[in-house]
């Protein structure tokens, strides 16, 4: 009873220390203001709503003032972390306490126990015009619970040694190939300053909008990064229904007013399919990387990792893509199919070349 009791009880804690400063955040701008037809409950329901998408929890539209369906699924990826952090404080407290059995036992009673908190939050918030889709749930702790312990690597034990060594091999070629993409982000931010200021002139956030939109261009950045990603591999991105930007295809309408848009390129440059070498180098460091495991050995274990990191680009690509409002933006990021299929047919290319190199220098020696 005890791991039981000492899982949901983390669950609150955790639920509540990721609440309250939304909470306070929604409530100090409703203040701000001044609308005399707002209520404090619409408030206190909006904070509620941005806990909910901060764990992924999407939304069903119903736009006024015809009601139109729409949905809500282009969450930024960066605030996924917030709740990730307090599950590691939680997953450590636990992990304190309790060991084996009871340990396992704990960490489900939290799985479970947030569920149904999250469940009864989209529940109790929702309206007529605005319904979170309370059956994402389940998925969304799954991923965050799953990253959070696996960050905690140190936690293993020994008897997982080459567990580690493939997480650390999928962390850095994965951080590597989303590092450089943000780079190139910056680039095109920086070529692009005009339309940058442009576009920071139009919304006009003044103080607080200020502070508030520069938070969520912070969360958003993981997942342009995504999207730069896929245009560096070749399959590219969409900013709406019918769009496709990529080295050779330029075919978009108006951008939404977000600042960080302003990095998107504004014709075709076939030069930039240069970037494929970054899927194949990412498959030829994974076969270089294998061969210092303990299972080197092994002729299964590199085509099963480079798989596994395909998957993982995909999981990350499901979550930074989305639907935002209504019709015209109903795509928003790369395919989620062809983009994770590009990659791990690039990827195998560069595993390849890697075996094919070995073999001739095996070949010469002898």
């Amino acid at each position: 009873m005890r791991p039981l009791i000492a899982g949901a009880t983390e669950a609150v804690r955790a639920a509540l220390i990721s609440y309250i400063p939304i909470a306070l955040i929604v409530l100090m701008a409703w203040a701000t203001a001044g609308s005399a037809s707002g209520v404090l409950t619409d408030a206190l329901r909006g904070g509620i709503w941005i806990w909910l998408g901060v764990h992924h929890i999407t939304f069903t539209l119903a736009l006024p003032p015809s009601g139109l369906p729409g949905s809500l699924s282009f969450i930024p990826l960066g605030a996924l972390l917030f709740p990730i952090i307090i599950f590691r404080g939680s997953l450590r407290r636990l992990r304190s306490e309790l060991q084996g059995v009871q340990l396992r036992q704990s960490i489900f009673s939290l799985g479970i126990s947030y569920i149904f908190i999250l469940i009864a939050l989209s529940v109790v918030s929702k309206t007529i015009s605005i319904s979170p889709r309370w059956y994402v749930a389940p998925l969304s702790m799954v991923v965050l619970l799953g990253i959070a312990s696996l960050t905690q690597l140190q936690q293993i034990t020994k008897a997982n040694n080459y567990f580690n060594q493939v997480i650390r091999i999928l962390l850095l070629v994965l951080g590597m190939l989303l590092g450089i993409s943000l780079i190139f982000v910056s680039a095109s931010l920086a070529l692009h300053f005009s339309v940058l200021k442009d576009l920071i002139t139009v919304l006009q956030p003044g103080i607080l909008g200020g502070i508030l939109l520069l938070i969520l261009v912070i969360a958003t950045i993981p997942n342009i990064a995504v999207s730069a990603l896929a245009y560096l591999l070749g399959p590219g991105f969409a900013i709406g229904s019918g769009t496709l930007i990529n080295p050779a295809v330029h075919r978009i309408g108006e951008i939404p007013a977000f600042p960080l848009l302003a990095a998107v390129p504004t014709n075709t440059n076939k030069f930039l399919f240069i970037g494929v070498l970054l899927g194949v180098g990412a498959g030829f460091m994974i076969a270089l990387l294998m061969q210092k495991t303990e299972r080197a050995d092994d002729l299964l274990a590199m085509p099963i990792v480079i798989v596994v990191s395909a998957v993982v680009l995909a999981i990350i690509n499901y979550f930074s893509n989305g639907t935002l409002l209504g019709e015209r933006l109903s795509d928003i990021g790369p395919s989620l199919w062809i983009f994770p299929l590009i990659y791990l047919l690039e990827a195998g290319i560069g595993a390849g070349i890697y075996f094919g190199i070995t073999k001739l220098q095996s070949k010469n020696n002898e």
